[in-house]
This record gives C-alpha cells, structure tokens and sequence, in this order.
C-alpha cells in the first residue's frame, strides 16, 4: 500500500512539471493515475504499459520492464517502467548523473544502469565514491576507451585483492559483467559486485566434453640472484605463487625460459605436458621407489613405496577464460638414519594451494627441495640416483648452494 501511495504522489508531481519532456517513471506491477483526458489514450507499446478506464481517471500499469510512449491530449508522454524496488535509486540518479558531463541513468536490459561517455579514471572513482556516499548503488554501462578500460580493470583487481575476492574478469558490455562459476560463490560476492557498479551472473555455461586443459611443468635448476630478479621471495619452507615477469623485464614465459638457458641461469631438468579434462586431476611425480619386504608365517611379499616429489593440478577454466587451479604438493624424502631392518624412515609433507586466475598465467613451486649438506651429496644416495633430480643432486652449483629446485606449472586451453 506504501509503494502504491509512493507511486500515485511521484506521478501527480510529474504531471505538474511545466515541459513535457520529462518521462513519467513506474515499477513493475505499480499503477499510475492520471486525471481524465478529453481524447482516447494511444500506447505504443502496450506489452510495457496498459491503460484502464476507473471513473473519471485513467490508469496506467508497468506490465514488464521497458519504456512506451503515450499520447495524452494530443501530447507525447514517455513511460519508463522499472523493475522492482529500483525506483528511488533512479531518481537519485537521475540528479547525481548532472555532475558529469556525459552521463545519463537509462535502462540496460532489465535493470537501471548509467550510459554515456567516461573520459578519466577520476570520473569513474567519483561515481564509486557517490554510490557509497549516497548509499545509492547503480550498474555501470559507460563507453570508455581502451587504455581507460585497462585502468578500470586494474582498480577493479586492486578492489578484489584488498577485501578478500578473487580476482574476477570484467566484461565492458551494458551493463559491465563479472561472472562466477559456482553458485556458491555468486551468492557470496552479489552484493559485493553491485557496490561498485558491475552486475555479477553466475556463469552456467559449462565446456564441451572434447575441451581439453594442458598443464605445462617446467622443473628447473635455478641460480638464486635470477630468483631474486623475478621478484620470488625464496622460503624456508614450500610455497606456491603466480610468476611475476613483469619484474623480469620480460612479457612471455618462454623468452624467459630461453634467455636464462642461454645466459647460463637457468638449467631445465624436464618440461613435460600432461593432458586432462576441465575439472580433472593430472599427476606428475619426480622421484623413485625403495622396497618394502614383508614376511609372514607361510609368505613373504614386496611393495614399492614412493619417495621425491609429486604433484597433483586440477585446472578449471570457465566459458570467458577464467582459471581456477588446484594444486597438491607432497614432498617425501628418505632417512637412513632412522632405518628400521635396513629399511629407510620415509619422511612425507603435504601441501594444498589454490588458485583463481584472469587467463593462463605461470605458477611458481619453490622452496620443495633445500640442499643443507654443504659440497656433499653423500647424504643423498637415492635422490641422486633417480631421474630428473638425481641431475639436480649432481650439479655442483646446487651442492655449493648456488642454485635451487623450482617447478613452474602453466594451465592452458588445448587448441
């Protein structure tokens, strides 16, 4: 009863308004009256709006959102119809939008949005900062060009990462996009995405079955100042973060790759490509198998355990190039020191690390192997004699702590 009395008192004010340029403004299911005219009403687009004769006044009803001009007494009134509860932040913006001077509220799709022009990144942040002043919050369907595009995003991203969101690709259309692709995360973020302009959908579209994803691991010998050059905060521990080349000066991973072989920093111990599904586990391992002899009364039997490094990436990429990526480390290491029958102690650490990606970027395993026997590799027969790190376990560099172990994984599109 409310919205209608609301919406009865905004039409007669707009009724009254000297010009007749001024659209006439309703919700979804909201009804308007307007005093009895002399002529017969035309509409012309009467799925939008509906007229009804009461008495000596006329009615009119948003039937769906839209607009639809109507002649009243020889006189051409626009109709705007909103979806509900989007009224008042249309007449809040319909006053606030006069500050910039190619800006209007207007209508995208099915919901109220501000189109036009932006000329500056300072005119976009003054449009977040009046949402949240206001406590008005509308979508966002400007033109803007492209390098103020790249600012945006950038904002945008800096956005996520200081409150806690992963990052979201931003789609300019009208209105501007963002997208999940679970449902259990679009119903964390909505409203979070609507505070600052970008109207978040959920994204249903799911690959097709012949979509494959490609992993590729690169595990290399690394001298330590080219670690520090790529920005890479070497741990005491595991860890797991995206590669920044930028800080290398460099805008591909593989003239990276190339020009560290070349220049004498960089040593590849193997770069396998493993194949999978959207959504499915690939494994690569790198190390060996030691025996285990069990003896009973009447048999005796022999399994083979596994030592070295193993990796497990479940990528997932959605409909517009957005990646998320698992990936299980486990790390497990010999002690003969601890030996029980001759049997070696077998030490193993696991680590999970989780991450959500704008496109195919390059993620840096460090700190999974740490050489702290000084020149001798005496305490590493096994490592030593196995493939892949057994190369690592005979380079000199290494033994003297020159250089560490780093596997970099990269999840692609197959073409």
């Amino acid at each position: 009863i409310k919205t209608l009395i609301f919406s009865f008192s905004l039409v007669f004010q707009l009724l009254s308004f000297a010009g007749a340029t001024d659209p006439l403004v309703i919700e979804v299911g909201d009804s308007l009256k307007i005093p009895s005219i002399k002529e017969k009403i035309w509409i012309e687009n009467q799925k939008v709006v509906q007229a009804a004769s009461i008495g000596n006044v006329i009615q009119l009803k948003g039937l769906t959102v839209g607009s639809s001009k109507v002649r009243l007494d020889k006189r051409n009134q626009l109709v705007i119809v909103l979806p509900a509860g989007q009224i008042q932040s249309y007449l809040d913006w319909k006053k606030l939008s006069f500050q910039f001077a190619d800006v209007t509220v207007n209508q995208c799709d099915d919901i109220i949005c501000l189109k036009g022009q932006l000329s500056t990144l300072k005119e976009f942040l003054k449009i977040i900062s009046l949402m949240k002043e206001n406590n008005s919050y509308v979508y966002l369907g400007l033109e803007a060009s492209a390098s103020l595009k790249l600012e945006i995003e950038k904002w945008y991203q800096d956005y996520f990462r200081e409150n806690g969101l992963s990052p979201h690709k931003v789609i300019f259309s009208h209105p501007w996009k963002s997208f999940s692709n679970t449902a259990d995360r679009f119903n964390k973020i909505k409203f979070q995405m609507e505070k600052i302009g970008l109207y978040h959908i959920e994204d249903k579209q799911k690959l097709e079955i012949s979509d494959n994803m490609r992993v590729e691991i690169k595990v290399v010998e690394i001298k330590k100042s080219l670690v520090r050059t790529l920005g890479i905060k070497w741990p005491d521990s595991y860890s797991a973060s995206i590669l920044n080349l930028t800080s290398a000066g460099i805008n591909e991973f593989d003239l990276l790759l190339n020009a560290s072989e070349r220049s004498g920093d960089m040593n590849v111990l193997a770069s396998p490509n493993l194949m999978c599904k959207s959504g499915k586990e690939a494994t690569f391992f790198a190390g060996g198998e030691f025996p285990i002899k069990a003896v009973g009364e009447r048999f005796s039997s022999v399994s083979w355990k596994q030592y070295g490094i193993s990796l497990k990436i479940k990528p997932q990429i959605d409909s517009i190039g957005q990646i998320s990526l698992e990936i299980e480390s486990e790390i497990s290491s010999l002690d003969t020191s601890n030996a029980l029958d001759g049997i070696p102690a077998l030490h193993s650490h696991k680590v999970s690390s989780h991450f959500d990606l704008l496109k195919s970027q390059t993620i840096v395993l460090s700190g999974l192997i740490k050489n702290e026997s000084g020149t001798s590799s005496d305490g590493l027969p096994y490592l030593s004699a196995i493939p892949i790190l057994g190369r690592l376990f005979s380079s000199k560099d290494f033994l003297e702590n020159k250089t560490e172990l780093v596997i970099f994984v990269t999840p692609k599109l197959s073409e």
